[in-house]
């Protein structure tokens, strides 16, 4: 009988025809199956998952389209195959991912946000980084520490605006060297 006829009568509810095509089938049903190891399925289970995948496909197969039934079975066997993969190993995924925030914290694997506690510099520190300072870079100074008006330094000592920015901006490029960079090597 041609599978065309046998699956006609599977439609029909033929359960002689669908065994009968199934025993066909069988030896590709054993090569998928060994191709991938499936830890929850035993030959016997993956048959039998094989058996109601070859009753589903019989009921979708269409000859119109120009594909065998053989192909088509083993394409959807394939795939069928896959999808359990994906299913045991989202399983196993799913044990690492039941973790609350508690338990990861004692296990070790989160640690609580440590925070830089800012460098205080002593007067005695700070002293010595004045000392480095031209005249400018102390107005610059002065004015960042809000002693001194930028403008009113400017207009007093007779020097453009932009020459006592760019020495402001000096002086915080050489606090952040002096202070961050001289103090972690203390």
């Amino acid at each position: 009988m041609t599978e065309e006829k046998l699956i006609e009568q599977i439609n029909a509810g033929n359960e002689v025809a669908l065994k009968e095509i199934f025993q066909k089938y069988l030896p590709l049903v054993h090569s998928i199956g060994g191709h991938y190891y499936f830890k929850d399925l035993d030959t016997k289970d993956w048959e039998q998952e094989a058996f109601i995948l070859c009753v589903e496909s019989a009921k979708l197969y269409q000859a119109e389209k120009g594909r065998s039934f053989g192909n088509f079975f083993k394409m959807r066997l394939q795939n069928h195959a896959k999808n359990l993969l994906r299913y045991e190993f989202a399983k196993c995924r799913a044990k690492y991912l039941t973790y609350s925030y508690e338990n990861l914290q004692e296990l070790g694997l989160i640690s609580e946000p440590s925070f830089n506690q800012p460098i205080i510099p002593s007067n005695l520190e700070f002293q010595q980084f004045i000392q480095r300072l031209s005249y400018l870079e102390l107005i610059g100074l002065m004015s960042l520490l809000g002693i001194y008006d930028l403008e009113e330094s400017s207009k007093k000592l007779n020097i453009e605006l932009k020459i006592l920015k760019r020495a402001q901006a000096r002086v915080k490029r050489k606090m952040k060297s002096y202070f961050l960079t001289d103090s972690a090597k203390k």
